[in-house]
Formats: structure tokens, C-alpha cells, sequence
């Protein structure tokens, strides 16, 4: 087995397994402590019973804290225009954001922005790596900074408008609901409006499509209405529809 640097121990890291058609086994990769967070790739040697090498598998180990945006980032929705687009796929069929469109429109990996007076970082990871949440009933961190009261979601719907609600949850064990519905990111193609109180966060003039194409349609990344807090939430339970996708938060205090 030949695992990624960082990553300290597996555990058997080498060994007979016997496995029927029906049967499975499982190996336990072990990161070394403060191995900084990110997406190691660890390779699988197998060999049958008589000896005969099989084919390699791959696949790759997340380091980060659990239920953190890091971890729980899947979705891969971001293309690179110089490439076949195949890296991503936002809305199931193929299609996705352009990276060098959201730049041009002021989104960039790591890069600071600001929406209704409240601050947010996009994704600072590398073009292919995952970049959003889709909403599946998961438990999110949200380490919100000292002094937050004004809280709004960033990311888009697909396959049309997705109205939902998810339940905050404060350090105290109380929670609230709060409205996590999104328009689609084409607005219907262009036949529609803004719904649920959603402001834009950017605007490009095309998508990309799978194969290397390019779709002209305005497509856009929105903040959810803004919600006002009167205590903060330590973790948001999301709701269980994979067509609302989160990129990241932004936040304010009273004095924005």
C-alpha cells in the first residue's frame, strides 16, 4: 500500500483478505498528528490468491475536522474553461460554473467578498477539488467570528428554485429554524426572478459544459435573505435536498 507522506499508518498495511462476492474488507488509514487539513491519495496494491496482480485502487483520505465546510465539501461545481469541463459537474448533467468567470465577476479561491454589508471567504481550493456542500441532512460546524449577529448562506440552486428550511443549533441545546431556499442559478434560464428574499452574489455570462463546450446563459451565485441572530449558533442541521448546494457564509455584526 503507498499512502500520501502526511498520512502516518494503515492499519493492516499489508495482508490476505478473503472475500466472496457478497463479502468486504476494510483497511484503517491513521493521519499523523497536525497533519494540516486536506485530501491525501492512497494507492492499493492487490494481488489474487494465485498471485496475479490486479488492477491498483485509488482513492483519496480527508483530513480535516468533522462536520467542518472542508470535510463535508463533495460537490465539485467549479470547471476550468481550459479544460474538457469533466472535472465538475454542479447541476447532474454535466454543467458547471467557469473558474475565470467567477473571477472575472470577483470570485476567487480565498478571495474576500461582501454581500447586504456581510462578509464572506470563497473556497480556497484547487480547481477539481470539491468546493460546495449539497445539502443532505448533514451537521455543519460554522465557527462563526466573535460578535456575529447577521448570518446568510452563499451558494445556488439547480434544477429550479429549492425552498427549504434548516435548523440552527445554539450552544445551549435550544435551535431555530431559518430559510435556506435558493433560486436556480440560471433563474429558469433567464425566464425567471430572484426568489426568497435572494440578493446576487455574481454574475457570469456562461457555464461550462462537459466535453469542453460553453453554454451562454447568465448564471449566478446568490446569498440567502439575511437572517438576524440573537444568540449564535454553533452548527446549522441542513436539509435533505442535494439540488441546494452552500459554497460558504457570510457573516456581519452590528455595525454592518
Amino acid at each position: 500500500m503507498r499512502l500520501s507522506a502526511v498520512l502516518a499508518a494503515a492499519t493492516p498495511s499489508t495482508g490476505t483478505f478473503h472475500v466472496d462476492k457478497v463479502g468486504s474488507a476494510s483497511v484503517t488509514i491513521t493521519a499523523a498528528a497536525g497533519t494540516p487539513d486536506g485530501r491525501y491519495p492512497v494507492t492499493v496494491q492487490m494481488k489474487a490468491a494465485d498471485g496475479t496482480a490486479l488492477p491498483q485502487v485509488g482513492f483519496t483520505v480527508v483530513v480535516g475536522q468533522p462536520n467542518s465546510f472542508f470535510v463535508l465539501r463533495e460537490g465539485v461545481g467549479i470547471s476550468d474553461d481550459n479544460s474538457d469541463h469533466t472535472e465538475a459537474d454542479y447541476d447532474g448533467g454535466g454543467v458547471s460554473y467557469s473558474r475565470q468567470a467567477l473571477a472575472a465577476a470577483g470570485l476567487t479561491a480565498g478571495g474576500t467578498g461582501t454581500v447586504q454589508g456581510l462578509s464572506f471567504t470563497w473556497p480556497d481550493v484547487p480547481a477539481g477539488d470539491p468546493d460546495n456542500v449539497p445539502a443532505d441532512g448533514q451537521l455543519l460546524n460554522l465557527n462563526l467570528p466573535t460578535g456575529t449577529t447577521k448570518l446568510s448562506f452563499v451558494g445556488s440552486a439547480v434544477n429550479g428554485n429549492q425552498q427549504t428550511t434548516a435548523t440552527l443549533n445554539y450552544a445551549d441545546g435550544t435551535t431555530s429554524q431559518v430559510d435556506l431556499s435558493s433560486s436556480d442559478w440560471t433563474l429558469g434560464g433567464g425566464g425567471n426572478t430572484l426568489h426568497y428574499g435572494n440578493v446576487i452574489v455574481a454574475t457570469t455570462p456562461y457555464r461550462n459544459e462537459s466535453g469542453g463546450g460553453k453554454d451562454n446563459v447568465t448564471t449566478h451565485i446568490f446569498a440567502t435573505a439575511p437572517v438576524t441572530l440573537t444568540q449564535t449558533p454553533v452548527s446549522i442541521t441542513l436539509p435533505r435536498n442535494r439540488d441546494l448546494r452552500i459554497f460558504t457564509v457570510a457573516t456581519g455584526g452590528n455595525a454592518q
